[in-house]
């Protein structure tokens, strides 16, 4: 406790007004809001993405050890009251309206260090980065913003990931649409799939359906091939195929196709198939052809042959008869048995 005291003069005699003050509440408060701002700076300095806090006009008044690594400054003195984040080239202008209106902005920021090193501040980076660009903002007792609340997370990796990921899929479907094979993924269970467009194509769909539809219902396929194909979805066997026509652009197509059972995991409910369809119609039209041009092959064959039997029997009696005249002739005694010949 705190006792405070006071003179007051009354009919000119002083009196001691005591007061007394009972401060364990304050300085419990002052206590705990020191504790909780502690905690605070602590969370703020060691957190692993940047942090940073900007007055109402957007001059930065902290910043933590990430900001200025993410920065690429020597230190936060070359940052904190220095530095202006509606001054940063890599922000985009039209986030900068919106933290002017104090909206909360949650989006992706490309970070060219040439243009940070040529308009913004000194930095030891290089290249292009990308970072989740986070802003909110607390408010005072007049709804006026106080301060912004911003935070940069390293988008870098992920971001390229994805990038190389587009790649892939886009060599994928491309070399799928040159080969005519097409790839899928399916869950069965969780009707979750992963397709190439070109398999859809060899299946005759024009466009993406739901999953079970695709092996439910096979419209596409010729009626006489519908219950093998069935059949072969139900076994998944990847070794054989299953050889089946395909309704295309009206006419029907040749494809094959092959799945296996990827993964069987009942108990989380993960069954996948994984399937390859190619469109094979060049090769069996070519099989065809070579199948007559091999059977027209056998048949003239066969009829050279019967010829030959046919034109050595009709050669084979004159001749004989030839050649026994020529003996004959040959065997004569005198002339005159040869002009009796004549």
């Amino acid at each position: 406790m705190v006792i405070s005291g006071r003179y007051l003069l009354l009919e000119n005699k002083y009196y001691v007004i005591l007061t007394v003050h009972d401060i364990s509440k304050e300085r419990v408060l002052k206590s705990s809001l020191q504790h909780s701002n502690e905690k605070f700076l602590c969370f703020f300095d060691n957190v692993t993405v940047g942090c940073a806090i900007c007055d109402k006009d957007g001059k930065l008044v902290e910043v933590n050890d990430t900001y200025v690594r993410y920065m690429g400054t020597t230190s936060k003195n070359e940052a904190v009251n220095q530095l202006n984040i509606y001054t940063n080239p890599c922000i985009n202008p039209e986030f900068k309206e919106i933290m002017k209106a104090g909206v909360p902005v949650s989006e992706e920021v490309k970070y060219d260090y040439e243009k940070i090193n040529k308009y913004y501040v000194r930095s030891c980076h290089k290249g292009v980065h990308y970072f989740r660009f986070i802003v909110n903002y607390m408010w005072n007792a007049g709804g006026e913003v106080e301060n912004i609340l911003i935070i940069w997370v390293e988008n870098t990796l992920i971001h390229k990931a994805l990038r190389q990921n587009n790649m892939f899929r886009e060599i994928i479907t491309y070399a799928s649409s040159i080969s005519k094979i097409g790839f899928c993924s399916l869950n069965l269970s969780k009707s979750e799939q992963l397709m190439t467009p070109e398999y859809l194509k060899n299946l005759g769909i024009k466009e993406e359906i739901d999953m079970p539809r695709i092996f439910s219902n096979l419209e596409h396929a010729h009626p006489d091939d519908r219950k093998f194909f069935l059949e072969y979805i139900e076994k998944a066997d990847y070794e054989n195929g299953a050889v089946i026509r395909i309704m295309t652009d009206g006419e029907y197509r040749w494809v094959k196709q092959y799945l296996i059972q990827q993964v069987f995991d009942l108990e989380n409910r993960n069954i996948v198939l994984a399937g390859v369809n190619v469109d094979i119609d060049v090769q069996k039209r070519t099989e065809e052809a070579l199948r007559i041009a091999k059977e027209s092959a056998e048949s003239s064959d066969r009829l050279k042959s019967a010829f030959l039997t046919n034109m050595s029997h009709e050669i084979r009696t004159p001749l004989n008869a030839i050649v026994g005249f020529f003996n004959l002739l040959i065997n004569a005694d005198n002339k005159d048995d040869f002009d009796n010949f004549k």
